[in-house]
C-alpha cells in the first residue's frame, strides 16, 4: 500500500496492461478496475505544483523523468478504465520536460521523451536536440576499440 511515484507508476503500467487483456466477463475485471482507479488517484495526490513529480514527492527535486514516468503510467491506467482526458492534461510532461530535463541525465532524458513519443506528444524537437547533445559527447575509447576488434573478429560485424 506504500510507495513513491515510481513505484505507483510501476504498478498501473503491468495493472492496466492486464485489465486490457482480461475478456469482459473475467470475475478479477471489478477487482483490477478499481485498483487502478485508486492507484491512479494516489498518484494524483502525490504530484507536486504544476503537476510534476519528485522521486519522493514534494521533499526532494523535480524531474522530467519522473513526471514523464507518472504521465505515461496514467495515460495507460485511463486508456484501460477507457477515460478521455483532454490534450492540456498530457502536456504537463512536455512542460517539466522543458523546465527540468537539463538536471537530468541523458539515458533518462532519452526514456522522458520514449514515454512521451508513446503517449503522441509532440517530441520531434525534443529528440533532435536530444540526438545533438549525445553527438557532443567524447567516444569512450575502449568501447571504440572494442566495436573496431568485433567487425574485425565477426563474420556479420564485418561487413557493417
Amino acid at each position: 500500500p506504500w510507495g513513491c511515484a515510481e513505484q505507483v507508476s510501476s504498478r498501473l503500467i503491468p495493472l492496466s496492461l492486464v485489465y486490457r487483456s482480461l475478456p469482459a466477463d473475467s470475475p478479477s475485471l471489478r477487482d483490477i478496475s478499481q485498483t487502478l482507479s485508486t492507484q491512479r488517484l494516489r498518484l494524483v495526490q502525490m504530484a507536486g505544483p504544476d503537476a510534476v513529480f519528485g522521486w519522493w514527492g514534494p521533499m526532494t527535486n523535480n524531474s522530467a523523468w519522473m513526471t514523464a514516468y507518472a504521465y505515461y503510467a496514467d495515460w495507460h491506467a485511463a486508456k484501460a478504465l477507457g477515460l478521455t482526458l483532454p490534450p492540456e492534461h498530457w502536456r504537463g510532461a512536455l512542460n517539466a520536460y522543458s523546465k527540468y530535463a537539463k538536471d537530468e541525465p541523458l539515458y533518462l532524458r532519452a526514456l522522458a521523451i520514449w514515454f512521451m513519443a508513446e503517449m503522441q506528444l509532440p517530441v520531434r524537437n525534443l529528440s533532435e536536440g536530444l540526438l545533438q547533445e549525445a553527438g557532443r559527447l567524447p567516444a569512450n575509447e575502449k568501447a571504440v576499440r572494442q566495436s573496431q576488434s568485433d567487425r574485425q573478429n565477426s563474420l556479420w560485424l564485418g561487413t557493417a
